[in-house]
């Protein structure tokens, strides 16, 4: 085995920091016969370091490259530039044998050259290592192979989630996650597990069931190498903290799922991760941040990176991910630019189409979005015709919350148009279509805008049962309790049962004042607060809602929460609208400009000048009405907000 022409059969090209994972392969490779140049072995102290080590490689036959993140963020340009040397270009001699020590993203000029994994030093791969020290031959074993048969279970596992076949995914995947496990193919195990807790967050299990899966999910993961998956794990933790509202927490996954992508050789991963950040910056609904445009066209170039490598499964991700992109943009431009906006939803269906029959649930749910725009903008004839195209191919998918959801925003479109007594059947029909699975999530959803429709129809009765069925369902979040609470509330207000309208108050505010003592961020108590004085408020208890919007100005000055602050005030002066309280009225809008001051991105602002202006008409001060008119129309300017413009509007008519 050796050869006259080299006096080393491997020369160990490392980092420092990796010495504790070098020093027991060097000595593996010494007891395996072959003759290795490990620096702690040759430089003896007064050697000069650099000279020692161009010898050693111009007589090494193989050079090991040991990459790791500390290999490559340190003095890697030396270290190309020593091993080109005496690799040839093509490394046909294989002289050249890179070896992964752990997750990193390889550069360029190495991602053409195969590895040997070395991340959980498997005995196969140290055989790898020497067979090609060695110089021979070797193919990989099959032992961390799965069988074509379990190849072909996963792939069919993939198309039930692409086609969101709930029922057929889940069973899928349960049989991949016992068939690995019995083969001891760890890592395909733990993305199994993965994929199917993937399928039920979609599907409306409850997120802290899945939250808890997941946190048993990452220690498993902790004690295989996943590779990509890794990054896919931390993305779907991040997904379901956004779901759930947590915002701070999501983002902080999200970011670590960024950099672990950034780190390795997957462009589309990276793409992903920013993907779920934009979904995450347009979910947090603040409309003053540029960030998520940004975001979206970064994500874009990983995807074009990641189509430009012509690998099949990387290629097809690409695909994905720019009908993703077309369709977060579409979400972005929405009303603000509708043509743009049609134009984004146009190309994200075009890119599913040629996808094919697997990506057919997305294509359908785009083309639901897009009917649900033009719903918004009064285009009734494009938006009944999307949704009735949609519920079409949902019902062909065999999705009847799909096809039932597409029904049930016709018959809001059918409400907007003035056709209320024709909508009842619509509603009514995507009621029955929902039934054909178990009222949960989104089916519970289609019962609950039933039963806001029969109060609306003055059907009170017939509204009650809708919601006590819901509420009789043990999987519904506090959240959801709280909705039906509060338009029970409003079912009994409608009917004049005192009573009822007590005992479900009573229910509701107890769940906003468990869920204040829960939230984490400022926001969400401030909104929770505000929904809590709202309900008191709502519920005729007018002056106990007025103490408790006092008694939170306090809490939110300590805390230094200045919006909580305006809100009450704002909210105090609505609770004193009334002739004989006109005073303590203006005082509160009052209070509200000044606390807002110059800030001309506060929607308070104009909204109270109108609000004053009011006060000045009821008053006959017209010319103080006309001047804060003014005022609050050029103040809105700047935020364009549709309830200020159509309050101004109205006012102006009454000062002719």
């Amino acid at each position: 085995m050796a050869n006259d022409d080299f006096s080393f059969d491997v020369f160990l090209s490392h980092n420092s920091g990796d010495k504790d994972r070098i020093r027991p392969l060097a000595r593996k490779l010494e007891a395996a016969g072959l003759r290795v140049w490990f620096d702690e072995w040759i430089i003896k102290p007064g050697d000069d370091i650099y000279l020692a080590v161009e010898r050693g490689l111009e007589a090494s036959r193989v050079l090991v490259l040991c990459l790791s993140p500390a290999a490559l963020g340190s003095g890697w340009v030396d270290l190309e530039r020593s091993t080109a040397l005496f690799r040839d270009p093509a490394n046909r001699a294989r002289r050249f044998v890179p070896v992964l020590l752990s997750d990193c993203r390889l550069p360029d000029s190495l991602r053409r050259y195969r590895y040997i994994d070395l991340r959980r030093d498997s005995q196969s791969a140290v055989e790898e290592l020497l067979a090609s020290s060695r110089g021979e031959n070797i193919a990989r074993p099959p032992a961390d192979e799965p069988s074509d048969e379990l190849k072909e279970l996963t792939k069919q596992a993939l198309r039930a989630r692409r086609r969101h076949r709930e029922g057929e995914a889940l069973r899928l995947w349960d049989e991949v996650r016992q068939r690995a496990n019995d083969a001891s193919l760890d890592s395909l195990a733990v993305t199994a597990e993965l994929e199917s807790l993937f399928v039920r967050m979609q599907h409306g299990t409850d997120l802290d069931e899945v939250l808890s899966d997941l946190d048993r999910c990452i220690s498993a993961a902790s004690r295989v190498t996943l590779g990509h998956e890794r990054t896919r794990m931390l993305q779907l933790l991040g997904e379901a903290h956004r779901v759930k509202r947590n915002w701070d927490q999501a983002r902080g996954v999200l970011n670590k799922a960024l950099e672990l992508a950034r780190s390795g050789d997957r462009r589309d991963d990276e793409g992903w991760a920013l993907l779920s950040l934009a979904v995450l910056e347009h979910d947090r609904g603040d409309k003053k941040s540029s960030t998520e445009p940004v975001l979206i066209e970064k994500a874009y170039d990983c995807f074009s990176a990641a189509y430009a490598s012509g690998e099949e499964d990387m290629v097809l991700s690409a695909h994905q991910g720019f009908a993703n992109c077309h369709f977060s943009r579409a979400k972005v431009l929405d009303h603000h630019c509708f043509d743009d906006a049609m134009a984004e939803y146009a190309r994200a269906m075009r890119q599913y189409e040629e996808l094919g029959e697997d990506f057919q649930w997305d294509l359908a749910n785009v083309q639901f979005e897009r009917g649900e725009l033009q719903s918004r903008m009064q285009e009734a004839q494009g938006a009944a015709r999307d949704f009735i195209e949609a519920a079409g191919r949902f019902e062909a998918l065999e999705d009847h919350l799909g096809q039932a959801r597409c029904l049930l925003e016709l018959a809001t479109l059918l409400d907007s148009r003035g056709l209320r007594s024709k909508s009842l059947p619509v509603y009514e029909e995507a009621v029955r279509i929902s039934l054909r699975n178990d009222v949960q999530g989104r089916g519970g959803w289609m019962w609950f805008r039933l039963g806001c429709k029969l109060i609306e129809l003055g059907r009170i009765d017939d509204a009650r049962a809708v919601f006590f069925k819901l509420l009789s369902h043990h999987h519904l979040r506090l959240g959801q309790r709280l909705d039906i609470h509060k338009m029970l509330c409003m079912a009994a207000k409608v009917s004049d049962d005192k009573e009822a309208l007590e005992t479900h108050s009573k229910a509701a505010i107890d769940i906003i004042d468990e869920e204040i003592s829960r939230v984490q961020s400022g926001k969400e108590r401030r909104r929770m607060t505000m929904t809590k004085g709202q309900l008191l408020a709502g519920t005729g208890q007018s002056q106990r809602a007025e103490q408790f919007f006092r008694r939170s100005i306090e809490s939110f000055e300590a805390a230094g929460d200045l919006d909580g602050v305006i809100e009450c005030w704002f909210a105090i002066a609505g609770q004193n609208r009334s002739p004989e309280k006109r005073g303590e009225e203006r005082a509160a809008y009052e209070r509200v400009l000044a606390l807002v001051g110059d800030d001309r991105r506060s929607f308070f602002r104009p909204m109270s000048l109108a609000m004053l202006a009011q006060l000045d008409i009821g008053e006959e001060r017209f010319e103080e009405a006309r001047r804060n008119l003014e005022m609050a129309e050029e103040e809105n300017k700047l935020l364009d907000n549709p309830v200020v413009w159509i309050l101004v509007q109205d006012l102006r008519t009454k000062l002719k």
